[in-house]
């Protein structure tokens, strides 16, 4: 992931050294800079297990309106999750893992940023609901023109380039 930062903020090395002042105050400048920018999903993150389902899907999102309602039970559909169309105001903590992290994907397409930033956003899927939610995000990548940095130890088979990155920080580019 450190490796993605700086091809990701346009190669601004800075933006993530916080060695004095100036460099914290810039570091917050250009966080709201880029903040509406990037939607980032990370394994183990980014659910709070107490509030509803719905909450989770929404979070971040200002207007909760008809419009963004019928994307959620539509998204829902997508990623074959249509048992939870009726418990949205259910607390999200008795859904499994790869639940939960359908709903944070859910949340990254419901945001509509124009970089998306995955690292192990499928790491709780069977290789069936992995297929479906990497078709389901490429073909919505597409046609909404979005930037997708995905990092995954899964083999993933859908991609434009993969950057194999070697514990010894070499990097291999399949096209």
């Amino acid at each position: 992931r450190e490796i993605f930062k700086p091809i990701v903020l346009k190669n601004r090395g800075t933006f993530f050294d916080s060695t004095n002042l100036d460099n914290k105050l810039k570091k917050f400048n250009e966080y709201y800079e880029i903040k509406d920018h990037i939607s980032i999903i990370e394994n183990g993150n980014g659910i709070f297990d107490k509030q509803s389902i719905l909450y989770n899907i929404t979070y971040g999102i200002r207007n909760l309106d008809e419009d963004l309602l019928y994307k959620v039970h539509q998204y829902l559909d997508e990623f074959d999750l249509v048992v939870l169309k009726t418990k949205l105001y259910e607390k999200v903590q008795t859904l499994s893992e790869g639940q939960k992290q359908k709903i944070k994907l859910i949340r990254l397409i419901l945001h509509d940023r124009p970089i998306w930033f995955i690292d192990e956003g499928i790491s709780n899927l069977d290789k069936e609901n992995c297929r479906l939610v990497v078709d389901i995000l490429r073909r919505i990548q597409k046609q909404k023109q979005k930037s997708l940095l995905w990092i995954s130890h899964n083999n993933i088979d859908k991609h434009d380039i993969i950057y194999h990155i070697t514990e010894r920080g070499k990097i291999k580019i399949t096209e």
